[in-house]
Order: structure tokens, then C-alpha cells, then sequence
């Protein structure tokens, strides 16, 4: 991606070797507030590279909520490989004393990786 515009979401973090090329101005970080803004602005070149969290799930996520976007996603290359992985976490403030909720959340990931079930919806 040296030398390109790259779209991402404002205060995103894309691991230490994304983070290096920024800080080396390798690549120019356009940072917005949505995906659908990043894909906006890639289909009118205003970015060379627009980065989307969530996978396909996310890309098209970001192009049903856009009526220029719906339809057009055939316009867009999405890479196979992600740039990182970022593992996401569920909190709860301890006055909810959310101890059982936690338990059934962590069973139900890891049925879900377990039957693949997962992986197929996080692609």
C-alpha cells in the first residue's frame, strides 16, 4: 500500500505494520467515521484502498446501507487475506453482576467455532 490513499476508520488500528508505514508517511491515511463512507469515497477515487472491519460480512453491510453503493459491489475487489485480525472483547460494568451472561456468550463462541458455524459467518 506505499504511495496509495488508504481510507480507515477514524483512531482504527491496523497492526504494527500498517502503523509503521503511517508513521514513516509511506502511505496517505484518510480516516473517516464509516465503512460506507470508505467505500463512497473508493468508488469516486478519492482513496486507492479503503480498509473494512467484519470481513464480507462488513463490506456488504456497508453496501446495503447506501443506495449509490447497493447493487455496485462488483465494482470492488475484497482481498481473501485480512490485513489483521483484532480480537474484540464484551464488557460489562460490574454492577450488573453479568458473570452467568459471560459464560453463556463464551459457550456459545466456542460452540460456535467448534461446528464452524463461526468462521462461516465471520468470513
Amino acid at each position: 500500500m506505499y504511495g496509495k490513499k488508504v481510507g480507515v476508520v477514524r483512531g482504527g488500528v491496523y497492526g504494527a505494520q500498517f502503523e509503521k508505514a503511517r508513521d514513516e508517511n509511506k502511505l496517505t491515511v484518510i480516516e473517516d467515521n464509516s465503512p460506507t463512507q470508505r467505500l463512497l469515497m473508493l468508488l469516486h477515487e478519492r482513496v486507492d484502498v479503503a480498509l473494512i472491519g467484519s470481513g464480507s460480512a462488513g463490506f456488504n453491510s456497508a453496501l446495503e446501507q447506501d443506495k449509490t453503493l447497493s447493487g455496485r459491489g462488483d465494482r470492488f475487489f475484497v482481498a481473501e487475506k485480512p490485513l489483521t485480525r483484532d480480537a474484540n472483547y464484551i464488557g460489562f460494568a460490574k454492577s450488573m453482576k453479568a458473570s452467568q451472561i459471560i459464560e453463556e456468550i463464551n459457550d456459545a463462541i466456542t460452540e460456535g467455532y467448534a461446528s464452524g458455524e463461526l468462521q462461516k459467518r465471520i468470513k
